[in-house]
């Protein structure tokens, strides 16, 4: 009797072994899907392989993946998530990395975005490097932000979450997008567009909206009154869930009370 623990990958020796043009036929081949051979190598378990080795040479990926930028075989999330690793490393070469990185948020598209929510989700949350930073998003970055804020269909039915609205909404595309918006310096030249995206959550599912409120509070600092407008916006329809979110110390509404009780 054989057994398996986790994703399986390939022998590490052979990882070792691979050329870029291995690497680029062995992520195309695998099978993403299920069910999967017992046994045979997985895609997740072979990008797990390949992102711990992007750690330690994180220019030897970042030059493998500038060159297989434009190969549509390669799924777009396999390559999002070797990007995350060189990230990580401390020899990162930040303009390599930028490039790559925008070189991915535009094969990003309203036509094919419900097909990538997985390599959207690992994008948006390489954004961190930026934010954790305090360094203003790219332009490209930052429109792909907008675009799922404003785009992504986040319809579903939530009924049995209850009170884990928020967790569901920073782990899917929309609500995580948002998320990332938030977290990151708004520079002037953007805050109009910063709002106008946030405006189109009116009508999102309640885990987005959940996401935008536990963070929100923040926008007050650009534009007080649009951030009132949103937060009204937001609440409109009195949904009884955003309604129980926590009154937490920088809750929108506690400041809503404070300065514009009348409202």
């Amino acid at each position: 009797i054989e057994t398996y623990s986790g994703w399986t990958g390939l022998p590490d020796e052979s990882i070792d072994a691979l050329s870029n043009k291995d690497i680029s036929n062995v992520l195309s081949g695998i099978n993403c899907n299920f069910p999967i051979e017992i046994g045979a190598p997985t895609a997740i378990g072979v990008v797990n392989q390949l992102k711990e080795k992007a750690k330690s040479n994180p220019e030897r990926f970042s030059s493998y993946l500038l060159s297989e930028m434009k190969n549509r075989e390669i799924p777009l999330e396999s390559k999002a998530e070797i990007l995350s690793s060189i990230l990580q490393s401390e020899e990162v070469n930040v303009d390599d990395a930028t490039r790559i990185f925008e070189d991915l948020v535009v094969q990003i598209t309203e036509e094919n975005m419900s097909d990538e929510a997985g390599a959207i989700i690992a994008l948006v949350r390489n954004c961190s490097f930026f934010s954790s930073r305090k360094i203003n998003y790219p332009n490209r970055i930052f429109d792909f932000l907008v675009l799922i804020t404003e785009k992504y269909n986040d319809a579903g039915d939530y009924k049995e979450i209850r009170k884990d609205y928020y967790n569901v909404g920073i782990n899917q595309p929309r609500g995580s997008a948002v998320d990332a918006l938030l977290k990151c310096p708004c520079p002037e030249e953007r805050k109009e567009r910063l709002f106008a995206a946030l405006e189109s959550l009116k009508d999102a599912s309640v885990p987005t909206r959940s996401t935008l409120l536990l963070s929100m509070s923040r926008l007050y600092q650009y534009d007080e009154e649009k951030a009132l407008a949103l937060y009204l916006a937001v609440m409109s329809d009195l949904e009884l869930s955003l309604l129980m979110v926590p009154l937490f110390a920088q809750h929108p509404l506690l400041y809503a009370i404070y300065k514009h009780y009348d409202k």
